[in-house]
């Protein structure tokens, strides 16, 4: 092939692309975003005027999830009261687990997700004899090669949300599939772009005297529902405060929306009762969650811990002296054992000065991390003690392609536990306690803290 021909062959297959990429997206109407100055009115006369709709053509939203499992709860979350509050049928996406999908603007977010083929893996890497750099290599891609879908439906009971909201399943994020299934071409399309993660906060007010520095832009509520293409397509919907809801009926909607996200796996709720029962039953110790994480968490850590381990003593009292503390914690660790056994019950009445202690965390080395208030309390719990439980867990596999669950359902399991305690402490900016908090509010009550 001669350069001139090869060099027309790839103008071509670049205009063909860029032809392609075009069919597939739509660019964010610049009408639909106001400037987030704080010092300026967000105004739109007509707000309040009724949104013309067709009521005998169904029209549908949908969005990218990305990061990880709390952040797209959320961005379901705030999807389904968009669905509700636009007339739209919700496309659901599944639940992206294993290789961590982390936000990316919306053609790289789009591209990478339709890249996951659930029927069309790479075989995994063997790491099991390799060690050193060698291994750390083999793991780091099979974390990037590892991954399932699985749906909402399979983890929590949407009953209560599609009464009020129309939905259907997506099992892939492959675009023709979808254009295919639901006959659209791409003039029944409108994508809301984003290149940044807080690209656009939602207001249904549009006299809000709210105001977030968090994110560039804002968008009225009313000209996403005034929008006449068949589907919205979202790009990320992620952070609980994406959507600003003022107006009574939408507050009551969102809230009844976010109450319903409730973890209700038969296998799941059956290992959580029985640990909790375990524990003394449900509301009968305090629940504390810690992040360790990287980032924000790791640094703030040690803050975190002083502080929980401050409030706790604080309000339930330290032992007599040092030495009474340090006798107890050792009769408990000889006891570690045999926890599940009965002697739970035996370290509360033992120590009635203490209370028992369900501490959920994502550290790999709590006993070095969480020395502070392991050592503070004698009768400090966590996931680990109660491994024989678990068992159950090891058998589930997604029915859509076999793979084992257990590495994503058994943190579920340690946050099911910890909110069910008569108390709840999480740590501050973190998903996972937050969530906690909120089951903590719909199982027990509302006796919950956080920490800055």
């Amino acid at each position: 092939m001669s350069p001139s021909i090869r060099r027309t062959t790839w103008i071509i297959l670049f205009l063909s692309a860029f032809a392609l990429y075009l069919v597939t997206t739509s660019y964010l109407s610049q009408s639909l975003i106001q400037p987030n100055e704080n010092n300026s009115e967000f105004v739109d006369d007509e707000f309040f005027e009724e949104y013309e709709e067709n009521e005998d053509e169904v029209r549908y939203l949908t969005y990218l999830p990305h990061s990880g499992f709390h952040n797209q709860r959320i961005a379901l979350e705030n999807a389904l009261f968009l669905a509700w509050a636009t007339n739209r049928t919700l496309i659901m996406p599944p639940i992206v687990l294993g290789s961590r999908i982390p936000y990316q603007p919306f053609p790289r977010l789009f591209k990478l997700l339709a890249s996951l083929n659930p029927k069309q893996k790479q075989a995994l890497p063997d790491c099991s004899d390799l060690v050193g750099a060698h291994l750390a290599s083999c793991l780091k891609t099979y974390r990037k090669l590892f991954f399932t879908f699985l749906q909402w439906d399979e983890l929590m009971d949407l009953s209560a949300a599609r009464d009020k909201v129309r939905i259907i399943n997506r099992y892939d994020f492959n675009i023709s599939n979808l254009y295919k299934t639901l006959n659209f071409t791409e003039e029944d399309v409108y994508v809301l772009e984003d290149q940044v993660l807080y690209s656009f906060q939602i207001y249904d007010n549009p006299n809000s005297s709210i105001r977030s520095d968090k994110f560039k832009d804002r968008v009225s509520l009313n000209s996403i529902r005034k929008r006449q293409e068949k589907l919205l397509h979202f790009s990320s919907l992620f952070s609980s405060s994406r959507i600003v809801a003022e107006m009574p009926e939408n507050r009551e909607i969102l809230d009844f929306i976010r109450r319903n996200m409730v973890i209700s796996h038969p296998v799941l709720t059956k290992v959580v009762d029985k640990i909790v029962e375990e524990l003394g039953g449900q509301g009968s110790y305090v629940g504390v969650h810690i992040r360790v994480g990287d980032g924000f968490f790791k640094k703030q850590l040690a803050n975190t811990v002083a502080t929980m381990t401050d409030k706790l003593l604080r309000e339930y009292g330290p032992a007599s002296s040092s030495a009474e503390i340090s006798d107890s914690v050792q009769t408990v660790s000889k006891e570690r054992g045999f926890k599940e056994s009965g002697s739970l019950s035996s370290c509360s009445s033992q120590n009635s000065n203490y209370p028992v202690l369900y501490l959920a965390t994502d550290s790999a080395q709590a006993e070095e991390d969480l020395a502070g208030i392991l050592s503070a309390f004698p009768c400090v719990f966590m996931l680990s003690d109660f491994n024989s439980y678990l068992d159950e867990v090891k058998q589930i596999v997604n029915p859509i392609d076999h793979v084992n669950l257990q590495e994503f359902f058994v943190p579920l399991i340690d946050l099911m536990v910890v909110a069910k305690g008569g108390r709840f402490i999480g740590t501050h900016r973190s998903t996972f306690s937050n969530y906690a908090s909120r089951l903590h509010e719909v199982w027990v009550g509302d006796d919950t803290d956080g920490f800055s």
